[in-house]
């Protein structure tokens, strides 16, 4: 296949994420101390898993680098912009300002530059401050790129809130920005910036895969997604049935065939057909229902296999657990800092590097601790699976994951020193929302807002007393 089939390939890829709409946002933090990637990165994310009720985080350089893993199953050499400039293949442009060249030395580097893009290229520049952006060429003097448009970045860590940008994280942009208006913050030759480069991975990388050919080919002008029943921080019983909604939107221009298959996952009997079809119009959607039993007594259900015609669709994980009738916490509204302190401890382990402190989750032992899949999270936190498995953490909550009796629990500090706890009845929260704040209620806007703040702190997780085997005092 040549360069210019592969370019078609990807930049489709690239389409289908800046198709998701407000539900792929723009998240940015100081670079994490261990993994080196922002704080809700989701890596390794298909399009599909940015759907309604579900956000998809990205920066910059996550965008781009998951474009050419969508397309052709390949691991850029780095995922960090200064090191992309630095380390990828097929480097073909590169030029470190001196802040001295004159006028005609620019217009003719900025002509270079130009000259030498082609569509699926990888545009990169670096500041003075170290700070650095990438883009994905498209071709006709046009890039995408993931960026924060003005105050929106998804999370305003400072102010402990979600800002989303109601257009999504995405942008396409003209070249001229970094090349003609010398007053955009863009400019490739204003002050600010140190060096620039273009590399060139579609001349190194092996053939688009079979799933990139279908979204381009059967899949093009399919928006699709899929939803299970039992939503984020919530369970199924062992016994209990999933329904999975698939939702296919036709945004083509004709009449389109729509072949649904599903394939129940491990621990899981599929109740019904496997296969549903039917023809839609220009605009028209087709939302066909599967229904599974869930098998297992504890863990994740293996997940479905659900295509539409023939392309692959992200579900999200769902979780497995039996409740014990009546069993509770010892004062779960009011936890003592010291009692917060030992659970955590039992939920998270200390990095102690010359980087800095962080903390990563243990394995999810819903019996043992009453632990809650998925919630937990915070600046602080990371996990080894972060870079293959976004939904080990959480990246986004609110009240519709609680349920009566939950209990968040709080750190500001990696050595745990700083621990708070409050316990959600259903309708409110009580406990301290603050490290050494006196007892509480907060319900409404008021609880929702706090919720909001969780992402702010350091370390943040969930526990569910109804999960516990029979062990009433964890502390």
């Amino acid at each position: 296949m040549d360069r210019k089939e592969k370019a078609d390939i990807l930049l489709k890829v690239a389409k289908a994420y800046m198709d998701r709409g407000h539900w792929l946002q723009y998240d940015q933090l100081s670079l994490d101390r261990i993994v080196r990637c922002t704080a809700r990165r989701n890596a390794f994310a298909p399009p599909e898993a940015a759907a309604e009720g579900r956000y998809l985080f990205l920066d910059c350089a996550a965008f781009v680098w998951d474009c050419y893993y969508q397309a052709f199953d390949c691991r850029l050499e780095a995922d960090m912009v200064i090191n992309m400039i630095d380390h990828m293949s097929a480097r073909v442009f590169y030029y470190e300002l001196t802040h001295e060249e004159s006028d005609a030395e620019k217009e003719q580097i900025l002509k270079d530059f130009r000259a030498c893009l082609q569509p699926g290229d990888i545009i990169c520049y670096e500041w003075m401050s170290r700070a650095a952006h990438t883009m994905l060429y498209l071709g006709d003097g046009m890039f995408i790129h993931c960026m924060q448009a003005g105050s929106f970045n998804g999370y305003h860590y400072g102010e402990m809130r979600n800002i989303f940008n109601p257009e999504g994280g995405l942008r396409i942009a003209s070249v001229d920005r970094m090349t003609r208006n010398k007053d955009d913050g863009m400019y490739l030759f204003a002050s600010k910036f140190k060096r620039f480069s273009v590399n060139r991975p579609l001349d190194v990388v092996g053939d688009p895969t079979r799933q990139a050919i279908i979204r381009a080919t059967d899949a093009a002008d399919l928006y699709c997604s899929a939803y299970p029943s039992v939503g984020c921080g919530h369970a199924v019983s062992p016994g209990g049935t999933v329904s999975y909604e698939v939702e296919a939107v036709n945004r083509g221009k004709e009449a389109k065939r729509i072949d649904v298959a599903f394939e129940a996952g491990e621990g899981t009997q599929l109740l019904g057909a496997a296969f549903l079809s039917a023809d839609i119009l220009p605009g028209e959607s087709y939302r066909p229902v599967f229904t599974v039993k869930a098998e297992r007594q504890k863990g994740l259900l293996g997940k479905p296999l659900v295509t539409v015609n023939g392309l692959e669709i992200y579900v999200p994980d769902v979780a497995v657990s039996s409740r014990v009738e009546g069993a509770a916490l010892e004062s779960p509204g009011a936890f003592s800092p010291e009692a917060c302190q030992r659970i955590l401890k039992r939920l998270f382990f200390l990095h102690d590097t010359a980087a800095g402190d962080v903390l990563s989750r243990r394995p999810p032992d819903k019996e043992a601790n009453g632990s809650v899949y998925g919630l937990f999270g915070g600046f602080g936190v990371i996990t080894p699976q972060i870079a293959a498995g976004g939904e080990n953490r959480a990246v986004h909550i609110d009240r519709n994951c609680l349920e009566p009796g939950d209990i968040i629990l709080c750190a500001d500090d990696a050595l745990m020193t700083k621990c708070y706890s409050a316990a959600w009845d259903g309708a409110s929260l009580a406990g301290s929302f603050e490290c050494g704040e006196a007892p509480s209620v907060k319900s409404g806007e008021d609880a929702d807002r706090w919720i909001d703040t969780l992402f702010g702190r350091f370390c943040f997780a969930v526990i569910r007393p109804s999960y516990l085997n029979g062990a009433v005092d964890i502390s």
